[in-house]
């Protein structure tokens, strides 16, 4: 069962990711986006930082340090991360398809928008960051551990664009086998 807090936080989401692509994400304010939700403006801060957060703001990404960090420590620190990186993108595939359809919109709103883009990288670095520390802990060099982190998430980028773009696309995972086997590294 969910919260009231996630509750609260998916309906503004929702009404803002509806808002932004009805009008465009620069004609649309927070006030507007609090007024349609039904909540304050303070309660859209509340639960994210900007106004781009309540497009890119992923709770996902925190969860693939974690299964990047349950990935065998005998295995060197890219096939690790590739490994969880695939585990992860395995278990959002399994969300049910209405959430599914929200992340492709969000990367769809995020990929033509500059300020939106920008704000994607910098999530993207913390969480390539929150990835090498646990590649670390397991006894991979700093080195070693930020580029196996930044490369797959390069190729997670990469495949989650190809799969909102491509007419017949893959499977989630599918597409995310396919962009990390091309970094030519495996266990």
């Amino acid at each position: 069962m969910m919260s009231n807090a996630a509750a609260t936080r998916d309906r503004i989401s929702d009404v803002a990711l509806r808002l932004f692509e009805q009008r465009g994400f620069d004609e649309v304010t927070v006030n507007e986006v609090a007024a349609a939700a039904g909540v304050s403006h303070m309660t859209v801060f509340r639960h994210f930082a900007t106004k781009e957060d309540l497009v890119v703001a992923d709770p996902f990404d925190p969860i693939m340090a974690a299964i990047v960090s349950e990935q065998p420590t005998s295995l060197g620190a890219f096939a690790r991360a590739r490994l969880g990186l695939i585990a992860s993108a395995r278990l959002l595939a399994e969300a049910p398809s209405s959430e599914l359809e929200s992340v492709m919109r969000r990367i769809h709103l995020t990929a033509g928008h500059p300020r939106l883009r920008a704000r994607m990288w910098e999530g993207t670095h913390e969480t390539a960051r929150a990835i090498a520390e646990v590649l670390v802990e397991g006894g991979a060099t700093p080195a070693e551990s930020a580029a196996a982190a930044g490369a797959c998430l390069g190729a997670l980028t990469f495949a989650l664009l190809q799969w909102i773009t491509d007419p017949e696309p893959p499977t989630l995972s599918e597409a995310v086998i396919a962009a990390l086997d091309s970094l030519g590294v495996r266990p």
